[in-house]
């Protein structure tokens, strides 16, 4: 899958992959989460870090 689609434009997305072992590492991440988000990029995660993320 390359993007959702929205009103016949493809969403540019992002793969993030975190250390969510680590606390300072998930803080950051979503940091960039919110950001990408903002920027109007979607982000994709591996399923197992999506909960923590």
């Amino acid at each position: 899958m390359s993007g959702t689609s929205t009103e016949g434009a493809e969403t540019r997305t992002v793969f993030l992959l975190a250390h969510t072992g680590r606390p300072a590492a998930v803080r950051s991440a979503e940091l960039v989460v919110q950001g990408l988000l903002r920027s109007g990029l979607g982000v994709r995660v591996l399923d197992e870090e999506a909960v923590d993320l």
